[in-house]
């Protein structure tokens, strides 16, 4: 008797084998002769149609795959994932290089050792379905509209999310200090880098971070001190920095106050 050979049934078989037997139109020995498999084989596979079904609802890119390998680092998989829904809810632009930085942040809190490599990266993004969006000049033109939402309206508020569930650096950066929103974003900065200002906006950010420190005017003097020091001079204020240990400082290095 010839011997019969194994078929190899790639993730999208097991799910329209599951989709076959739940519709009750054909009966479970036909579905497994249609597919080539025996009948132990399709028990198999509704033994484990909620695994199935699981792994591919968390990684939709899996059904032409004929096995999937669950990821060496757990803990890093599951934070960065969660991290991810939370970005997309917002409908913010990830990049490769944004997504390992992240993980590697993970993996430093969790005290793991891990290297987020192109590798890794790519293996990630397929186990997910994970695609970059990015935002640029060279991207489709995008409406003054939907520019104004996400300025006024989407960014404001992934500002908001991210610095209080763990994120160790967001930026945000804006011409006009004044028009940025204050109780989202002014009022919750902790580390300023400030460029050459008009009077008005230098004393919105004297008012929101400086104040308690020094007056007005020597505010304004140490200002344009760091920026008449180069071309592209700038003010820091770190405000994790205590007094007289760096929390004024003309670019990053030279101490004022």
């Amino acid at each position: 008797m010839e011997k019969r050979s194994l078929k190899s049934l790639t993730v999208g078989d097991k799910i329209k084998i599951i989709e076959e037997v739940k519709k009750g139109v054909k009966c479970k020995k036909d579905i497994a002769s249609e597919f080539g498999i025996p009948a132990s084989t399709l028990s198999t596979i509704l033994k484990d149609k909620d695994k199935i079904l699981k792994a591919v609802e968390e990684a939709p890119c899996l059904p032409r795959r004929k096995r999937f390998k669950a990821s060496s680092f757990p803990e890093i998989e599951h934070a960065m994932t969660e991290w991810i829904k939370r970005v997309r809810d917002y409908n913010l632009p990830i990049s490769g290089p944004l997504i390992q930085v992240k993980a590697a942040e993970f993996a430093k809190n969790l005290g793991l050792t891990f290297q987020a490599s192109s590798g890794w990266l790519e293996k990630f993004k397929l186990r997910n379905r994970i695609v970059e969006k990015i935002i640029s000049s060279e991207s489709v033109a995008v409406s003054e509209v939907d520019s104004e939402h996400y300025r006024t309206n989407i960014l404001p508020k992934y500002f908001s999310i991210v610095r209080h569930s763990g994120a160790s650096s967001v930026f945000y950066l804006a011409q006009t200090y004044s028009k940025i929103s204050k109780q989202l974003i002014r009022d919750n900065s902790n580390f300023l880098m400030i460029l050459k200002q008009d009077d008005t906006n230098l004393r919105h950010i004297f008012n929101d971070h400086s104040s308690a420190d020094m007056d007005f005017t020597e505010f304004r003097k140490i200002s344009h001190l760091c920026w008449n020091h180069s071309d592209y001079g700038f003010l820091v204020i770190d405000k994790t920095r205590e007094m007289n240990d760096g929390r004024y400082r003309c670019g990053f290095i030279r101490l004022l106050k």
